[in-house]
């Protein structure tokens, strides 16, 4: 059996989109967003946004509960932060970041300045890859502020 079939599921459940768990076929870079909300959210808070005894349980959770608010676990976490993931794990994958450049640029204010050469660095490679990404109508150059949390 080929583990490269279209039906094959690839990966951690935990960290899998609901739409990625629905069909193999209908993912795209948003399905990355999703688990690098999930790795966010474990990062900050100690744990996954979704826990459950059996895959199918976790599948049910992923795919219809929302993910819990990061600061309903750790309230001193900065409400821009809640955003980012938030959005990260939002069910309706058109609501999460297009891609990787889009939520390093989000999350670039929340970092030390040194995170602007990371932010620059992952454009240029969505850029030299061919990416129409463009920073939404109205928001201005990302500059990451000079204050770590």
């Amino acid at each position: 059996m080929s583990m490269t079939r279209t039906q094959a599921m690839m990966g951690s459940p935990l960290y899998m989109s609901p739409e990625q768990l629905k069909s193999s076929r209908d993912v795209d870079e948003r399905s990355d967003i999703w688990a690098l909300g999930v790795i966010l959210h474990q990062l900050v808070t100690g744990q996954p946004p979704f826990l459950a005894e059996t895959i199918t349980e976790l599948t049910i959770k992923i795919v219809t509960e929302p993910a819990p608010a990061l600061r309903s676990i750790r309230p001193d976490l900065p409400e821009a932060l809640e955003r980012v993931v938030s959005r990260c794990l939002e069910k309706d994958r058109d609501r999460r970041y297009r891609n990787v450049g889009e939520l390093a640029v989000a999350l670039a204010p929340m970092g030390p300045a040194r995170a602007q050469v990371s932010v620059d660095r992952i454009l240029g490679v969505l850029r030299a890859a061919g990416s129409r990404w463009r920073p939404l109508a109205g928001s201005r150059p990302c500059r990451v502020a000079q204050r770590p949390w």
